[in-house]
């Protein structure tokens, strides 16, 4: 494809064509990302991307939290390889429960659980956590970096 085509004919011409002429220009940049099931996807950007907005771009509404916080935010400063993100867990159904201290006593003697939604890609990771759906607005300091 040459650039008079893709101009001249804006509607006609396959987004893949776009993709692959604005690779072969170097105006654009793909990275590859490992997914935690093994699958890889694909981020496009003009220039390269902060290991911060990777990582943000992996869920939409991710937000940079805890270490990764802390040294953005300046409290550390020490940063860390593995990036921080969070964003809300899907909705799910209310269901009817009550609590007893023999349940609060038995989770609290289970191993902690820690998240297995590894992102790695050429030049950072990101560990994914969830965090309960209608939560996020709650949490106090939480700022939108990314959008």
């Amino acid at each position: 494809m040459d650039f008079a085509r893709a101009i001249n004919y804006l509607f006609t011409v396959n987004p893949e064509e776009y993709t692959v002429y604005l690779l072969e220009k170097q105006w654009l940049r793909r990275v590859t990302v490992l997914k935690p099931d093994g699958n890889t996807t694909e981020r496009y950007s003009c220039g390269d991307l902060s290991p911060y907005e990777m990582a943000a771009s992996l869920k939409g509404g991710a937000f940079v939290s805890h270490l990764s916080a802390a040294f953005l935010h300046g409290p550390v400063d020490t940063d860390n390889e593995l990036l921080y993100i969070t964003a809300e867990a899907a909705q799910r159904p209310k269901e009817a429960f009550t609590i007893s201290q023999a349940a609060i006593d038995t989770a609290f003697r289970k191993e902690q659980r820690t998240s297995k939604a590894l992102y790695e890609w050429e030049g950072g990771k990101a560990l994914l956590q969830s965090i309960a759906a209608g939560v996020f607005m709650m949490l106090p300091g939480v700022v939108c970096l990314f959008r």
